[in-house]
């Protein structure tokens, strides 16, 4: 085969869990159809699965060895795309680094040249710098011993216990959700398998703290000799403008507030967000902003967030290309909506909610918008092909 998009999911790894996958089937389903209208001829789009929550190490093998499995079955592309959301973005853009985690060399760790086809990377709402979220209280209660500090431990306990109660509120909102939560409970044996296997290593948490993340930028150097277009797509939530405002949920309210990491120490290089927050402005004035026009970021600075990843982070900002030239598209959206999961009417009586609840005004329209530019992007990587242009315009007064 040619070309193959590889999809590649973020902290909980899976590609589908019974019937709930990671990505809504809707974003494999636009990808193959955009790039199919581009191209004029099919491209496989294919979802991964990945180690739920470990260490970025052990993740980015598992990227490698998963793409290599697929290869030894289906046949060897002679151009690879990837495409990953959250920390599956992460992953992707650390393939581009010169030295790969750990103590082997890329030949150990990539035997069959799968970085050599690489052609493009796309992260979505990735945490190229870490997250403030990391460093929440209901966060560090899962990573410190109970008996170091005992009061502290069950204060932080109630937080973490009401917002899994506010969390799983949200997630019965779902009618496709509430389906797939009835097959885990008709399967309790995989689902606590699962659970258990997160719960036993949460490395990647550690790893995601911002102090962590910005080690390993700082020493990341981009492998000039691979030719592999780098294009991030940031998300940061949204409000409706006008009276009254939508309130987003609870559960959405508690985590961009523990994200946007306000009265706590979230460092962040002053140069490296500043470029950041420089580049996020003038993407909303020249028109790689994609939203509801009703729709506009709360505010463009470090603290603006998607409720799970601030939106200055999510930019890799190698010294190659500016950071305008990186940044794909910049979306109004929350962290689970740019995956497929924001509220939409299946039929007039079934309607599904959807995820986090954010009320960024995330509809099909900008959904396909979304993944559309995301197939031209990949498409302009493949010879031959002439992708058309148009894009969509917000802007901020």
């Amino acid at each position: 085969m040619s070309d193959i998009v590889f999809l590649t999911p973020g902290f909980l790894g899976f590609e589908r869990f019974n019937n709930f996958s990671y990505f809504d089937a809707r974003v494999l389903a636009a990808l193959r159809a955009a790039l199919q209208t581009i191209l004029g001829r099919a491209i496989q789009v294919v979802a991964l699965n990945t180690r739920p929550s470990s260490q970025l190490e052990i993740r980015q093998a598992e990227l490698l060895k998963n793409i290599r499995d697929f290869e030894s079955r289906f046949g060897r592309a002679d151009r690879i795309h990837l495409i990953g959301h959250s920390t599956g973005g992460v992953d992707a853009a650390l393939l581009l680094n010169t030295r790969p985690l750990g103590a082997l060399s890329w030949s150990d760790l990539d035997p069959t040249g799968i970085r050599q086809r690489l052609r493009t990377v796309i992260p979505i709402a990735a945490p190229q710098w870490g997250t403030c979220l990391t460093l929440a209280p209901f966060v560090r209660v899962v990573r410190e011993s109970p008996f170091k500090r005992p009061l502290r431990t069950l204060t932080r306990a109630v937080t973490l216990g009401r917002l899994l109660s506010r969390a799983a509120r949200s997630f019965v909102m779902d009618q496709f959700a509430k389906s797939a939560l009835s097959d885990v409970v008709a399967d309790l044996g995989e689902a606590a398998g699962y659970v258990i296997g997160v719960l036993a290593d949460l490395a990647l948490l550690d790893n995601l703290r911002p102090n962590e993340m910005i080690e390993l930028r700082q020493r990341s150097v981009r492998d000039t000799t691979l030719k592999v277009r780098l294009a991030s797509v940031v998300t940061a939530a949204g409000i409706r403008m006008g009276e009254p405002p939508y309130r987003p949920e609870p559960l959405f309210r508690t985590l961009y507030d523990a994200t946007a990491g306000e009265g706590i120490d979230c460092p962040m290089p002053p140069a490296i967000g500043e470029r950041a927050v420089t580049a996020l402005k003038q993407a909303l004035r020249d028109g790689r902003c994609i939203s509801d026009q009703s729709v506009q970021p709360r505010t463009v600075d470090l603290c603006v967030n998607d409720g799970i990843v601030n939106t200055a982070r999510q930019l890799v900002l190698f010294d190659e290309p500016a950071p305008g030239d990186e940044l794909l598209a910049f979306a109004i959206a929350d962290h689970l909506d740019v995956i497929g999961f924001y509220a939409r009417f299946r039929t007039p009586d079934y309607v599904d909610a959807g995820l986090l609840l954010s009320g960024s005004g995330w509809t099909d329209e900008q959904f396909y918008e979304l993944y559309t530019r995301i197939a031209r992007c990949v498409s302009e990587q493949i010879p031959s092909s002439t992708p058309t242009d148009g894009i969509n315009n917000c802007r901020v007064a």
